[in-house]
Protein backbone atom coordinates (compact mmCIF):
# COMPACT_ATOMS: atom_id res chain seq x y z
CA UNK A 1 0.00 0.00 0.00
CA UNK A 2 1.46 3.34 -1.11
CA UNK A 3 1.44 6.56 0.88
CA UNK A 4 -1.74 8.62 1.17
CA UNK A 5 -2.62 10.82 -1.78
CA UNK A 6 -1.86 14.49 -1.11
CA UNK A 7 -4.89 15.67 -3.12
CA UNK A 8 -7.43 13.68 -1.10
CA UNK A 9 -9.23 15.22 1.88
CA UNK A 10 -9.10 12.67 4.69
CA UNK A 11 -11.69 12.10 7.41
CA UNK A 12 -11.28 9.94 10.52
CA UNK A 13 -12.74 6.46 10.01
CA UNK A 14 -15.94 5.39 11.75
CA UNK A 15 -16.47 2.02 13.38
CA UNK A 16 -20.16 1.71 14.28
CA UNK A 17 -20.82 -0.69 11.39
CA UNK A 18 -18.80 -3.37 13.20
CA UNK A 19 -21.93 -4.16 15.21
CA UNK A 20 -23.40 -5.77 12.05
CA UNK A 21 -20.09 -6.96 10.63
CA UNK A 22 -21.12 -10.54 9.84
CA UNK A 23 -23.85 -9.38 7.49
CA UNK A 24 -21.62 -6.93 5.65
CA UNK A 25 -18.76 -9.40 5.22
CA UNK A 26 -21.13 -11.85 3.55
CA UNK A 27 -22.05 -9.27 0.93
CA UNK A 28 -18.41 -8.24 0.58
CA UNK A 29 -17.58 -11.83 -0.36
CA UNK A 30 -20.40 -11.97 -2.90
CA UNK A 31 -19.25 -8.67 -4.45
CA UNK A 32 -15.89 -10.18 -5.42
CA UNK A 33 -17.50 -12.17 -8.24
CA UNK A 34 -19.09 -9.09 -9.83
CA UNK A 35 -15.91 -7.35 -10.95
CA UNK A 36 -15.91 -9.06 -14.36
CA UNK A 37 -19.65 -9.32 -14.95
CA UNK A 38 -21.36 -7.46 -17.79
CA UNK A 39 -24.56 -6.38 -16.02
CA UNK A 40 -23.12 -2.99 -14.99
CA UNK A 41 -21.17 -2.24 -18.17
CA UNK A 42 -23.42 0.69 -19.06
CA UNK A 43 -22.62 2.43 -15.76
CA UNK A 44 -19.09 1.29 -15.01
CA UNK A 45 -17.65 2.52 -18.28
CA UNK A 46 -14.95 4.92 -17.12
CA UNK A 47 -12.17 5.79 -19.54
CA UNK A 48 -8.78 7.42 -19.30
CA UNK A 49 -10.63 10.74 -19.38
CA UNK A 50 -11.99 9.92 -15.93
CA UNK A 51 -9.09 7.94 -14.49
CA UNK A 52 -6.07 8.28 -16.70
CA UNK A 53 -3.80 5.45 -15.58
CA UNK A 54 -6.09 2.84 -14.09
CA UNK A 55 -9.64 3.14 -15.43
CA UNK A 56 -9.78 -0.65 -16.08
CA UNK A 57 -9.20 -1.42 -12.41
CA UNK A 58 -11.62 1.34 -11.38
CA UNK A 59 -14.34 -0.17 -13.59
CA UNK A 60 -14.01 -3.51 -11.79
CA UNK A 61 -14.30 -1.78 -8.43
CA UNK A 62 -17.27 0.17 -9.78
CA UNK A 63 -19.16 -3.03 -10.65
CA UNK A 64 -18.58 -4.53 -7.22
CA UNK A 65 -19.52 -1.26 -5.51
CA UNK A 66 -22.66 -0.98 -7.66
CA UNK A 67 -23.67 -4.52 -6.63
CA UNK A 68 -23.35 -3.59 -2.94
CA UNK A 69 -25.28 -0.32 -3.33
CA UNK A 70 -28.09 -2.06 -5.21
CA UNK A 71 -28.25 -4.90 -2.67
CA UNK A 72 -28.62 -2.60 0.31
CA UNK A 73 -30.45 0.45 -1.05
CA UNK A 74 -32.20 -0.33 -4.34
CA UNK A 75 -33.10 -4.02 -4.33
CA UNK A 76 -33.18 -4.02 -0.52
CA UNK A 77 -32.01 -7.60 -0.16
CA UNK A 78 -31.40 -6.74 3.48
CA UNK A 79 -34.44 -5.25 5.21
CA UNK A 80 -33.06 -5.12 8.75
CA UNK A 81 -29.89 -3.13 8.13
CA UNK A 82 -29.02 0.16 9.78
CA UNK A 83 -28.63 2.76 7.03
CA UNK A 84 -25.85 4.72 8.76
CA UNK A 85 -23.89 1.54 9.54
CA UNK A 86 -24.28 0.37 5.94
CA UNK A 87 -22.91 3.61 4.47
CA UNK A 88 -19.97 3.43 6.89
CA UNK A 89 -19.19 -0.09 5.70
CA UNK A 90 -19.45 0.89 2.03
CA UNK A 91 -17.14 3.86 2.64
CA UNK A 92 -14.57 1.57 4.31
CA UNK A 93 -14.98 -1.07 1.56
CA UNK A 94 -14.50 1.50 -1.23
CA UNK A 95 -11.39 3.02 0.36
CA UNK A 96 -9.89 -0.41 0.89
CA UNK A 97 -10.48 -1.41 -2.74
CA UNK A 98 -9.11 1.84 -4.15
CA UNK A 99 -5.98 1.55 -2.01
CA UNK A 100 -5.26 -1.79 -3.70
CA UNK A 101 -4.91 -0.14 -7.11
CA UNK A 102 -1.30 -0.32 -8.24
CA UNK A 103 -0.37 3.36 -7.92
CA UNK A 104 -3.05 4.30 -5.36
CA UNK A 105 -4.05 7.42 -7.28
CA UNK A 106 -7.85 7.50 -6.92
CA UNK A 107 -9.59 9.40 -4.13
CA UNK A 108 -12.82 7.89 -2.79
CA UNK A 109 -14.55 11.27 -2.95
CA UNK A 110 -13.58 11.70 -6.63
CA UNK A 111 -14.88 8.21 -7.42
CA UNK A 112 -18.14 9.09 -5.67
CA UNK A 113 -18.57 12.24 -7.79
CA UNK A 114 -17.87 10.30 -10.99
CA UNK A 115 -20.40 7.64 -10.00
CA UNK A 116 -23.09 10.30 -9.69
CA UNK A 117 -22.48 11.36 -13.30
CA UNK A 118 -22.85 7.77 -14.51
CA UNK A 119 -25.70 6.44 -12.36
CA UNK A 120 -28.87 8.48 -11.82
CA UNK A 121 -30.19 6.08 -9.18
CA UNK A 122 -26.97 6.38 -7.23
CA UNK A 123 -27.11 10.17 -7.50
CA UNK A 124 -30.59 10.15 -5.98
CA UNK A 125 -29.33 8.34 -2.90
CA UNK A 126 -28.51 11.46 -0.91
CA UNK A 127 -27.32 9.38 2.03
CA UNK A 128 -23.94 9.00 0.30
CA UNK A 129 -23.23 12.69 -0.27
CA UNK A 130 -21.55 13.43 3.06
CA UNK A 131 -20.72 9.86 3.97
CA UNK A 132 -18.32 8.81 1.25
CA UNK A 133 -14.94 10.24 2.17
CA UNK A 134 -11.26 9.35 2.08
CA UNK A 135 -9.67 7.30 4.87
CA UNK A 136 -5.93 7.24 5.54
CA UNK A 137 -4.01 3.98 5.20
CA UNK A 138 -3.34 4.06 8.96
CA UNK A 139 -7.05 4.30 9.73
CA UNK A 140 -7.78 1.53 7.24
CA UNK A 141 -5.27 -0.64 9.07
CA UNK A 142 -7.02 0.10 12.36
CA UNK A 143 -10.42 -0.76 10.88
CA UNK A 144 -9.00 -4.05 9.62
CA UNK A 145 -7.64 -4.87 13.09
CA UNK A 146 -11.10 -4.44 14.56
CA UNK A 147 -12.67 -6.45 11.74
CA UNK A 148 -10.30 -9.30 12.60
CA UNK A 149 -11.18 -8.98 16.29
CA UNK A 150 -14.93 -8.93 15.68
CA UNK A 151 -14.73 -11.82 13.22
CA UNK A 152 -13.19 -14.03 15.93
CA UNK A 153 -15.55 -12.63 18.55
CA UNK A 154 -18.55 -13.60 16.40
CA UNK A 155 -17.09 -17.07 15.85
CA UNK A 156 -16.79 -17.54 19.62
CA UNK A 157 -20.40 -16.45 20.10
CA UNK A 158 -21.52 -18.98 17.49
CA UNK A 159 -19.60 -21.73 19.29
CA UNK A 160 -21.20 -20.80 22.60
CA UNK A 161 -24.72 -20.65 21.16
CA UNK A 162 -24.31 -24.05 19.45
CA UNK A 163 -22.79 -25.82 22.46
CA UNK A 164 -25.28 -27.39 24.87
CA UNK A 165 -23.95 -27.05 28.41
CA UNK A 166 -25.24 -29.17 31.27
CA UNK A 167 -25.07 -28.67 35.01
CA UNK A 168 -21.72 -27.22 36.01
CA UNK A 169 -20.13 -27.16 32.55
CA UNK A 170 -18.29 -24.19 31.07
CA UNK A 171 -16.54 -23.40 27.79
CA UNK A 172 -12.85 -22.58 27.92
CA UNK A 173 -11.53 -20.49 25.01
CA UNK A 174 -7.92 -19.41 25.07
CA UNK A 175 -6.94 -15.84 24.28
CA UNK A 176 -5.08 -17.10 21.18
CA UNK A 177 -8.46 -17.54 19.51
CA UNK A 178 -8.58 -13.74 19.18
CA UNK A 179 -5.89 -11.64 17.46
CA UNK A 180 -3.67 -9.92 20.02
CA UNK A 181 -4.16 -6.19 20.41
CA UNK A 182 -2.47 -5.47 23.75
CA UNK A 183 -0.01 -2.94 22.28
CA UNK A 184 -2.81 -0.97 20.62
CA UNK A 185 -4.86 -1.03 23.81
CA UNK A 186 -1.88 0.18 25.87
CA UNK A 187 -1.33 3.09 23.47
CA UNK A 188 -5.00 4.00 23.75
CA UNK A 189 -4.66 4.57 27.48
CA UNK A 190 -3.18 7.97 26.65
CA UNK A 191 -5.24 8.70 23.53
CA UNK A 192 -8.81 9.59 22.72
CA UNK A 193 -9.64 8.65 19.13
CA UNK A 194 -12.52 6.88 17.43
CA UNK A 195 -10.29 3.84 17.02
CA UNK A 196 -9.47 3.78 20.75
CA UNK A 197 -13.13 4.21 21.64
CA UNK A 198 -14.04 1.33 19.31
CA UNK A 199 -11.25 -0.80 20.79
CA UNK A 200 -12.53 -0.22 24.33
CA UNK A 201 -16.07 -1.11 23.26
CA UNK A 202 -14.80 -4.34 21.77
CA UNK A 203 -12.78 -5.20 24.88
CA UNK A 204 -15.83 -4.72 27.09
CA UNK A 205 -17.91 -6.97 24.84
CA UNK A 206 -15.18 -9.58 24.67
CA UNK A 207 -14.48 -9.67 28.40
CA UNK A 208 -18.17 -9.94 29.31
CA UNK A 209 -18.83 -13.17 27.42
CA UNK A 210 -20.38 -15.67 29.83
CA UNK A 211 -19.11 -19.16 29.24
CA UNK A 212 -20.92 -21.24 31.87
CA UNK A 213 -24.19 -23.11 32.10
CA UNK A 214 -27.20 -21.08 33.23
CA UNK A 215 -27.85 -23.80 35.83
CA UNK A 216 -24.84 -22.74 37.86
CA UNK A 217 -25.19 -20.45 40.83
CA UNK A 218 -24.75 -16.79 39.98
CA UNK A 219 -21.31 -16.55 41.59
CA UNK A 220 -20.14 -19.65 39.70
CA UNK A 221 -21.60 -18.47 36.42
CA UNK A 222 -19.58 -15.24 36.50
CA UNK A 223 -16.60 -16.89 34.86
CA UNK A 224 -15.46 -14.68 32.00
CA UNK A 225 -13.30 -15.26 28.98
CA UNK A 226 -9.75 -14.34 29.94
CA UNK A 227 -8.95 -10.83 28.81
CA UNK A 228 -7.04 -10.75 25.54
CA UNK A 229 -4.72 -8.17 27.06
CA UNK A 230 -3.38 -11.01 29.23
CA UNK A 231 0.39 -11.19 29.65
CA UNK A 232 0.35 -15.00 29.64
CA UNK A 233 -1.14 -16.05 26.29
CA UNK A 234 -1.75 -19.67 25.36
CA UNK A 235 0.46 -21.22 22.68
CA UNK A 236 -2.45 -21.74 20.29
CA UNK A 237 -6.22 -21.44 19.96
CA UNK A 238 -7.86 -23.96 22.28
CA UNK A 239 -11.60 -24.45 22.76
CA UNK A 240 -12.95 -27.07 25.16
CA UNK A 241 -15.73 -27.86 27.62
CA UNK A 242 -14.90 -28.46 31.27
CA UNK A 243 -16.66 -28.90 34.60
CA UNK A 244 -16.29 -26.35 37.36
CA UNK A 245 -13.80 -27.52 40.02
CA UNK A 246 -13.05 -30.74 38.14
CA UNK A 247 -11.35 -32.06 35.05
CA UNK A 248 -13.40 -31.94 31.89
CA UNK A 249 -15.00 -35.22 30.91
CA UNK A 250 -14.10 -34.46 27.33
CA UNK A 251 -10.51 -33.55 28.11
CA UNK A 252 -10.16 -36.56 30.37
CA UNK A 253 -11.43 -38.95 27.70
CA UNK A 254 -9.23 -37.38 25.04
CA UNK A 255 -6.12 -37.54 27.17
CA UNK A 256 -6.97 -41.16 28.07
CA UNK A 257 -7.37 -42.10 24.40
CA UNK A 258 -4.16 -40.35 23.39
CA UNK A 259 -2.07 -41.95 26.15
CA UNK A 260 -0.72 -45.35 24.98
CA UNK A 261 0.14 -46.30 28.56
CA UNK A 262 -3.31 -45.55 29.95
CA UNK A 263 -4.66 -49.09 29.37
CA UNK A 264 -1.58 -50.58 31.04
CA UNK A 265 -2.14 -48.32 34.04
CA UNK A 266 -5.73 -49.54 34.38
CA UNK A 267 -4.67 -53.21 34.19
CA UNK A 268 -1.90 -52.68 36.70
CA UNK A 269 -4.29 -51.01 39.14
CA UNK A 270 -6.40 -54.19 39.10
CA UNK A 271 -3.70 -56.88 38.94
CA UNK A 272 -1.02 -55.54 41.28
CA UNK A 273 -3.06 -55.81 44.54
CA UNK A 274 -3.58 -59.58 43.88
CA UNK A 275 0.09 -60.43 44.39
CA UNK A 276 0.32 -59.40 48.07
CA UNK A 277 -2.78 -61.50 48.85
CA UNK A 278 -1.34 -64.57 47.11
CA UNK A 279 1.99 -64.03 48.83
CA UNK A 280 0.42 -63.90 52.29
CA UNK A 281 -1.50 -67.13 51.58
CA UNK A 282 1.64 -69.01 50.55
CA UNK A 283 3.60 -67.78 53.58
CA UNK A 284 0.76 -68.81 55.90
CA UNK A 285 0.64 -72.31 54.40
CA UNK A 286 4.41 -72.78 54.79
CA UNK A 287 4.33 -71.62 58.42
CA UNK A 288 1.48 -73.97 59.23
CA UNK A 289 3.00 -77.05 57.57
CA UNK A 290 6.72 -76.81 58.24
CA UNK A 291 7.36 -74.72 61.37
CA UNK A 292 6.80 -74.87 65.16
CA UNK A 293 3.92 -72.47 64.70
CA UNK A 294 2.13 -75.16 62.70
CA UNK A 295 2.82 -77.86 65.29
CA UNK A 296 1.44 -75.55 68.01
CA UNK A 297 -1.61 -74.54 66.03
CA UNK A 298 -2.54 -78.12 65.03
CA UNK A 299 -3.44 -79.39 68.60
CA UNK A 300 -5.30 -76.12 69.25
CA UNK A 301 -7.37 -76.62 66.14
CA UNK A 302 -8.10 -80.29 67.05
CA UNK A 303 -9.05 -79.23 70.59
CA UNK A 304 -11.53 -76.73 69.22
CA UNK A 305 -12.96 -79.38 66.90
CA UNK A 306 -13.43 -81.85 69.85
CA UNK A 307 -15.24 -79.16 71.86
CA UNK A 308 -17.56 -78.45 68.96
CA UNK A 309 -18.22 -82.19 68.47
CA UNK A 310 -19.09 -82.66 72.18
CA UNK A 311 -21.54 -79.77 72.02
CA UNK A 312 -23.18 -81.24 68.93
CA UNK A 313 -23.55 -84.71 70.59
CA UNK A 314 -25.14 -83.24 73.73
CA UNK A 315 -27.56 -81.27 71.58
CA UNK A 316 -28.61 -84.42 69.74
CA UNK A 317 -29.15 -86.32 73.02
CA UNK A 318 -31.37 -83.56 74.34
CA UNK A 319 -33.42 -83.49 71.15
CA UNK A 320 -34.11 -87.25 71.18
CA UNK A 321 -34.48 -87.79 75.03
CA UNK A 322 -37.87 -89.43 75.95
CA UNK A 323 -38.74 -86.68 78.43
CA UNK A 324 -39.09 -84.28 75.52
CA UNK A 325 -41.35 -86.60 73.49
Amino acid sequence: MDDDISTCIYVEAKYDFLADLDKYLQYGEKAKSHGDKKNYDNICAFTETNFRDNYTEVNKICKKFKYLVDSFFLEKKETTFNEIFTVQYLCYWLNDELKKISNNSVCAKVFHQEMKTKDVKYKELNVFNENIYDITKNDLSNVQKLIDLYTKYNEINRIISSTHLNGDECINISEKCVPEYKNDYDRCSNQSTKFCDALKIFKNKHDSIKLCSKQLKEEENMIFLRSITSDTPASDCQISVYRVNSESTKERSESHANDPDSSNIDIQSIVLPIFPVLGMSVIGFILYKFTLIGSWLHPQVNKQKNILNDIAEKRDLLLYSPQYQ
